[in-house]
């Protein structure tokens, strides 16, 4: 039996179309393995933690932003305060008066806490920020993932290339199936 495929392969020239149809599936095998490829390695990328300078750095930012609002806050409270001379007299005798100066009023209570954490951010900015340096370095961090500027041009990168074998892969099926070939991805 194997001597008549073997002889059939020979007298039609089957040989040539097979190692074409074994080429045409080993690309699409191929494309199909660097596009899942490229999508790990994406994934991978973009779920590494960040590095302890940048969760620093964040920390800071976080700090002075809300010192900074709080600043805006402050200065429209003391400004209200200061043109009304007897409400200065009754900031003591107020309910909220030890958080009249804070800004806190009957109106925004509930937002004491984020209202105190401005207030220590505008107040205390330098100290917080060290101290939060100090407890994120005491962090068993994994070994550091390349900063966040640098991964999002990787991702880009990535992106590109995932875009490019989206795009190339079905159009070599589409070519083998107007051929009558089908072929099947794995994506």
């Amino acid at each position: 039996m194997t001597k008549l495929i073997d002889k059939s392969r020979a007298l039609f020239g089957l040989e040539p179309v097979r190692d074409a149809l074994d080429r045409l599936r080993g690309e699409v095998s191929g494309l199909s393995a660097k596009l899942e490829a490229a999508r790990r390695r994406r994934e991978d990328l973009l779920s590494q933690p960040v590095s302890k300078s940048e969760l620093t750095t964040a920390a800071a930012r976080w700090v002075d932003l809300e010192g900074e609002k709080y600043r805006q806050r402050l200065h429209s409270r003391l400004g209200g305060i200061a043109g009304r001379p007897l409400d200065v007299e009754r900031i003591s005798d107020h309910p909220l008066g030890r958080w009249a100066l804070l800004g806190i009023t009957d109106r925004n209570a509930h937002q004491a806490d984020r209202l105190e954490a401005g207030a220590l951010a505008l107040l205390f900015g330098d100290e917080l920020k060290e101290r939060f340096a100090a407890e994120i370095g005491q962090l068993d961090f994994p070994v550091d993932a390349p900063a966040l500027p640098e991964r999002k041009k990787m991702a880009a990168k990535l992106d590109e290339e995932i875009e490019t074998t989206e795009s190339n892969l079905p159009e070599i099926v589409n070519a083998a199936r107007a051929s009558g070939v089908i072929l099947r991805t794995s994506t």
